[in-house]
């Protein structure tokens, strides 16, 4: 669940233009800063497999929390099995100082 977070504060703080750029080439870092809640709603069975999905569902300076969900199908529907909220900050690669974040958009 970390690694989904990590990678929707990455493509959330990458401009489009820069989405298919190294990610070693990028000036920031992505850490994780906390893991604000787990919410397991179902047991998760090993030998199912899982999809996940996260968005980022809110944005500070340099911090922002990404959501990610956890289904697993039971027979022919998916079910929200888990949920958890993960606070990710960008820091600068050069400085280790906080790197600013774009705003949320919320029209479009």
């Amino acid at each position: 669940m970390d690694y989904i977070a990590a990678n929707v504060a990455y493509r959330y703080c990458t401009p489009d233009r820069e989405k298919e750029i190294d990610m070693n080439e990028l000036p920031f870092l992505i850490a994780t800063a906390a893991i604000d809640s787990i919410e397991f709603y179902y047991p998760i069975s090993v030998e199912i497999d899982c999809s996940l999905s996260g968005y980022v569902s809110y944005v500070g300076k340099s911090s922002m929390e990404v959501h990610i969900d956890v289904l697993q199908k039971t027979g022919s529907t998916e079910r929200l099995a888990c949920s958890a909220n993960f606070v990710m900050v960008a820091r600068n690669k050069a400085t280790g100082k906080a790197f600013p974040v774009p705003p949320i958009n919320f029209n479009g």
